[in-house]
């Protein structure tokens, strides 16, 4: 009993120093041999039952049933010898377990390799479908991305047959924006919703844009041309040249369709006249104007400014505009005693009892001619009406010049010329054009300088707002 309790301690202790595969067959194994030893444990308790009235130290009754009396150490021999020829079966056991275990532990080593090596196959299947996946999914996204821009080109050009197109001057002062409006670049992509609203101002005075309205003309479609950086010419055409600021430029009253003037592009290219007015009346387009050593001016370049030069130009635009109506609106307009092309001289105080539309411009003013043909029209709409009198202070002389300029350019407005002295003195505009709208007591009501499409409906309002009083 003693030896079968060792051996199982045995295979338990070893059992714990096996790997995965070793312990999974010592657990059998032990388990076999615990019945074994179970079955040893049995043969001896039936053996020492059988014997315990031999082993008892009470008086025998062996001469009652006639048998000669048996003495108790050949009984404990017996039982010995049982037990011992009970070790040696277990023993002999134990060793062809033991042989079957190294067997079955060969045949798992072999198994198992296998297994790893079947597993291995089985990654490089597995990796290689990943791979494949990966490879497939990646293509399918650039596919569809390129899909995508293929759709968005469709949509464009869907929707630019279903619209008309027009340019923002076409629009005059009427302008409405369709609440379904998209915006494109020119390569297909979909502008979202906050991207359009930070560049709408400047795509529509970009003259590369592409405007469409709807049968209501509401601006439905902008296609916008790429965003600009902030351009750095190599100006070679200004070599040798003197550069003058903008203001300088203006007031030289340069005219654009001079063929003695030449204008460049940022890159060193000649622009047509026409192309060169368009863009500079875009107000995107800053002037470089230069000089020759007899201070005649020679040429200018068209640089077109980026969103974020064009915002800091609009705020300042907007202060020098604040300047201009602190300085006059609300205040008595200054006096004055001028004489229209017509010979009629109007004063001050003639012009009381009328509510006066003023224009303050000049021939070279590109935004002056560009929005004639809308101020005709509010010219028009009242002209039976003795109540509104409407001034156009010219800074050009009177002569030939400005007459061949009114044949070519109708203006309807009374037109004073020579009027530069008097306006520069008095009023000073930021800018040309400038709009200036007098109550019936010669009062400034409104004042704006600078072209703007809204700038004949806002006309309009005040001439309206003022002949109701």
């Amino acid at each position: 009993m003693l030896s079968g309790t060792f051996v199982l301690k045995i295979s338990l202790y070893d059992s714990n120093n096996f790997n995965r595969e070793d312990k999974m067959l010592g657990a059998i194994f032990s388990y076999e041999s615990e019945i074994s030893l179970k079955v040893f444990l049995c043969l001896t308790s039936i053996s020492l039952m059988i014997n315990k009235d031999h082993l008892s130290p009470t008086t025998s009754n062996a001469d009652e049933i006639g048998q000669p009396e048996r003495n108790s150490f050949f009984i404990f021999l017996e039982i010995i010898t049982i037990n011992s020829i009970v070790i040696i079966i277990f023993t002999i056991e134990f060793k062809a377990k033991i042989q079957k275990f190294k067997n079955l532990k060969i045949k798992l080593k072999r198994k198992m390799q296998k297994n790893r090596a079947y597993k291995f196959e089985n990654l490089k299947k597995i990796i290689s479908l990943f791979l494949i996946c990966c490879l497939t999914i990646t293509t399918s996204t650039a596919f569809g991305q390129n899909n995508n821009s293929l759709s968005n080109l469709e949509q464009l050009n869907r929707l630019k047959k279903s619209l008309k197109k027009v340019s923002i001057s076409d629009l005059g002062s009427s302008i409405s924006v369709s609440e379904a409006i998209k915006a494109y670049t020119f390569g297909g992509e979909l502008q979202n919703k906050e991207e359009l609203q930070s560049t709408i101002s400047y795509a529509l005075m970009d003259t590369e844009s592409e405007i469409y309205v709807d049968n209501n003309n509401a601006i439905s479609l902008i296609i916008i041309p790429k965003k600009e950086k902030e351009v750095v010419v190599n100006k070679i055409h200004a070599e040798g040249l003197k550069r003058i600021s903008e203001e300088d430029f203006f007031n030289r009253r340069i005219r654009f369709e001079d063929e003695n003037y030449t204008f460049y592009g940022s890159d060193n290219d000649k622009l047509m006249p026409e192309d060169a007015l368009m863009k500079f009346k875009s107000g995107i387009y800053k002037v470089h104007a230069y000089v020759d050593a007899n201070d005649q001016f020679k040429l200018a370049y068209l640089l077109k400014m980026t969103q974020e030069q064009m915002n800091q130009d609009m705020e300042e635009a907007m202060k020098m505009q604040n300047d201009f109506e602190a300085k006059l609106k609300g205040k008595p307009f200054p006096d004055f005693t001028l004489t229209d092309l017509s010979d009629i001289t109007h004063t001050s105080e003639s012009i009381k009892g009328k509510v006066v539309v003023i224009n303050l411009w000049f021939t070279a003013c590109a935004p002056c001619i560009h929005e004639m043909p809308e101020l005709n029209k509010i010219v028009e709409e009242y002209k039976e009406n003795d109540d509104v009198l409407f001034l156009a202070f010219a800074l050009d002389p009177k002569g030939s010049r400005l007459d061949k300029f009114l044949k070519k350019h109708k203006f309807d407005y009374n037109i004073i010329p020579d009027s530069q002295e008097y306006v520069t003195k008095n009023i000073n505009p930021p800018g040309y054009p400038t709009h200036i709208v007098l109550d019936k007591n010669s009062n400034v009501v409104f004042l704006f300088s600078g072209y703007t499409p809204q700038a004949g409906e806002a006309i309009k309002s005040y001439v309206n707002s003022e002949l109701k009083k």
